[in-house]
């Protein structure tokens, strides 16, 4: 998948000379809620033990409120978007299964930092009236950090997760007639083995534009990013089942 992307940059580029492109930048404000489970080998081969829930056992279930920020252009039929966010959370709490050489039992503080920064282009494949269709291809890239600290001894253990994830997704656009509306919505996944990891990622968002005037929209949805992996990290094996939604909102300026 990763291969075709080269060639519909060049693409999209060669199609400059056309006609220029139509831009869009919107900045708003997310409001994640983390939920899910992970767990921790020690170093070396041993079997991984039960997992631990993010939410009761680390505490890590507060909802954030952070900056998202979304660029994107469209020019002879195809679309290139890009938007990010980080997020982080901190709790305590007492693990009810072993997590790295940390035991059961142990009363820990837990804090995880998350940089999501997602690239997506895709070709209309249906334009006509309302309404737009368009398949692509794409790159979820994560910088996940996981530290787990025993409160009584002191002992750290760390999950770090950093990688590039490639997606095929769907672009969906609603343009109702004679209304100052529209329907956004963007739908993609990927199952398999990819780096050093293997699972599934599902990531989908959808967005309602409100017309302003002269350029400018509001928009809220929502977004949902489940992530269940599994692979080596600095020398252990983990398992981590990720689930990050919560509703964004913010403007949006087209040019």
């Amino acid at each position: 998948m990763s291969r075709c992307l080269p060639v519909l940059v060049v693409a999209l580029l060669a199609s400059c000379v056309a006609s220029p492109p139509a831009l869009e930048i919107s900045v708003g404000l997310f409001a994640p809620n983390l939920s899910g489970d992970a767990k921790l080998g020690t170093v070396g081969s041993a079997p991984l033990g039960p997992d631990i829930d993010l939410s009761s056992d680390l505490d890590l279930d507060d909802r954030d409120i952070v900056p998202v920020v979304r660029v994107g252009g469209s020019l002879a039929g195809f679309n290139l978007r890009a938007s990010a966010f980080q997020t982080d959370q901190g709790g305590t709490g007492f693990l009810t299964a072993k997590f790295g050489d940390i035991e059961a039992g142990s009363a820990v503080r837990s804090e995880l930092d998350l940089l999501a920064v997602q690239a997506l282009l895709s070709y209309n494949i249906i334009e006509v009236g309302f309404l737009r269709i368009a398949p692509g291809v794409g790159i979820d890239y994560f910088d996940l950090d996981l530290d787990v600290r025993e409160k009584t001894f002191g002992s750290v253990q760390s999950l770090d997760v950093r990688d590039p994830v490639p997606i095929a997704f769907l672009d969906l656009e609603i343009n109702p007639p004679a209304i100052p509306l529209s329907l956004k919505a963007e739908v993609g996944g990927i199952a398999g083995r990819y780096g050093d990891f293997d699972g599934k990622l599902i990531d989908g968002q959808a967005l309602l534009f409100l017309e302003l005037g002269k350029g400018f929209e509001l928009f809220g949805g929502y977004r949902h990013l489940q992530a269940d992996l599994k692979g080596r990290a600095d020398g252990r094996d983990f398992e981590t089942d990720l689930v990050l939604s919560g509703w964004m909102a913010g403007l949006s300026l087209r040019f």
